[in-house]
């Protein structure tokens, strides 16, 4: 190689005309992983070639569509390694620090950079349930552990999940922090007439829409005017039940496609994001908010995790405490402010630091910096 600067030796790779292949990888992708694959797929291109491989691949049409080869449905550990040897790629990146000894291995055999996303469940490992549960999490653990070490690069979507991975050994010159990131062109404000509250996520212990709902219940139907709660999980009947004993104005909605996701968040006059710490787990950065603030809509989230990191110069304002309390007064205060001024600051936060082209941006020098120092 010749002996330049690293950020010369970028310049020169960036300016060639060759193609680099990186491998994309991750232990199961069995939901819509938009937040990494689908954005990270459709913000590069060009010199670019990517290639995906999994262990368990159950993803819908959308993302397929953006795969040359996508990989079968069930592959086993020495299927990936395989693949991922045939591919030959310059650059290796796992999603998740579990489920990743093709990835570690491949990358050793070939001598390539490998670039390990941490999400954010990873990160904190909690315990896997069934009998063989501490196996489990024995084997993630490990896999977790050597990972890292093997990592040229890991990357984080928040502040609070680079202290996190700092207390796990990862050195910080290590650390790429690149944030979560939005279509902004499609999460767009809506029509001028808003009401009521809504809720957007799993409906988990996790991610507190208990607290939500109790801290409705703290406030007048003329107030808050409608609940509305869109998603799914093991919790609904409970909540449900809470909120019937809470004579709660609330309307569960069920999963939604994301347009109607999106009409439903244009819909609302304040967004709400109530998670907690629960069963060891802490919300990493979370992409709820940020969607809720492109569509213009003000939004309350939980000191918790790398939460108050998506609100405009974290305005303490819009930001509360896990608890029925301080939400029901945060939300309550807003609910009485300028919301359609607010509308605007959150919407124009969302534009300036998490529009999906920052996203391919940042991929795009952090790949060109490993490939310079190799």
């Amino acid at each position: 190689m010749m002996s330049v600067s690293g950020g010369t030796q970028r310049s020169l790779l960036q300016e060639d005309q060759r193609e680099y292949r990186i491998a994309l990888t991750a232990g199961r992708v069995s939901i819509p992983p938009s937040y990494f694959l689908i954005d990270l797929l459709s913000s590069l291109s060009g010199q670019f070639r990517f290639e995906f491989t999994s262990q368990r691949f159950d993803a819908p049409p959308a993302v397929s569509a953006l795969l040359d080869a996508p990989p079968a449905r069930s592959t086993s550990i020495v299927g990936c390694v395989r693949r991922l040897i045939s591919f030959r790629p310059d650059i290796i990146h796992q999603h998740w620090a579990t489920w990743s000894t093709p990835a570690v291995v491949a990358a050793r055999v070939l001598r390539v950079p490998l670039v390990v996303s941490v999400h954010g469940y990873d990160a904190f490992l909690p315990r896997s349930p069934g009998a063989f549960g501490r196996v489990v999490d024995l084997v993630k653990r490990l896999e977790r552990k050597v990972a890292l070490r093997a990592a040229s690069a890991v990357v984080v979507n928040s502040d609070f999940m680079r202290d996190r991975v700092a207390e796990l050994g990862v050195r910080d010159e290590s650390i790429r922090l690149i944030r979560h990131v939005v279509d902004v062109d499609k999460f767009i404000p809506g029509p001028a007439e808003r009401s009521g509250i809504v809720y957007v996520g799993r409906l988990s212990v996790e991610k507190g829409c208990d607290i939500l709902i109790r801290a409705v219940s703290l406030m007048s139907v003329e107030t808050y005017e409608r609940l509305i709660i869109v998603g799914a999980g093991p919790d609904e009947s409970m909540l449900r039940d809470l909120a019937s004993s809470l004579n709660v104005e609330c309307e569960f909605r069920g999963s939604l496609l994301q347009d109607e996701v999106i009409a439903e968040l244009q819909a609302a006059k304040v967004a709400v994001v109530p998670s907690k710490p629960a069963r060891g787990q802490v919300e990493a950065s979370g992409i709820t908010p940020l969607e809720a603030q492109a569509c213009g809509t003000p939004t309350v989230v939980t000191r918790v995790g790398g939460l108050p990191e998506n609100i405009p110069d974290r305005f303490e304002g819009l930001i509360c405490d896990p608890n029925p309390e301080s939400m029901a007064s945060a939300v309550s205060l807003l609910l009485g402010a300028d919301l359609e001024a607010v509308g605007r600051k959150v919407r124009k936060h969302v534009v300036t630091y998490h529009h999906r082209k920052l996203l391919g941006a940042n991929f795009r020098n952090l790949y060109f910096d490993l490939l310079a120092g190799y």
